[in-house]
């Protein structure tokens, strides 16, 4: 298997774990930003100054790159499954700022097939 098959070897329950772990993160962390912010006097400088409010929010972007690219593994995987209902729901669900309906759904009855077509030695 080439290295770039490698990278994109990704599975239902790897993408979806990740995607919803970082989707868990991120809500924790707006409700500390939210909760942080009412609590910081930012009167007079920006809140980035600020560097409480600098590390929940650089945790709450890091948790939407960590669902973005879990996100982008589960399409790969439903392409190269040729899946293209469930493709469809999940980038769909993403677009319309729904996307933890449509990777719960994903993660509870999306397509169960591993086998994408990689060749394997056989012994004879």
């Amino acid at each position: 298997m080439s290295l770039l098959e490698r990278c994109f070897h990704v599975r239902r329950g790897t993408s979806t774990q990740w995607y919803i772990g970082g989707w868990v993160t991120w809500v924790a962390a707006m409700f500390a930003f939210s909760y942080a912010y009412r609590h910081v006097a930012t009167l007079g400088y920006p809140w980035w100054q600020d560097p409480n409010l600098t590390a929940i929010a650089t945790v709450a972007e890091m948790s939407m790159l960590v669902m973005f690219v879990a996100w982008v593994g589960a399409l790969v995987r439903l392409a190269r499954l040729q899946q293209w209902n469930w493709f469809v729901a999940v980038l769909v669900t993403q677009l319309l700022w729904a996307g933890i309906a449509g990777m719960v759904c994903y993660a509870g009855s999306g397509p169960e097939k591993e086998d994408l077509g990689v060749s394997r030695p056989q012994v004879t």
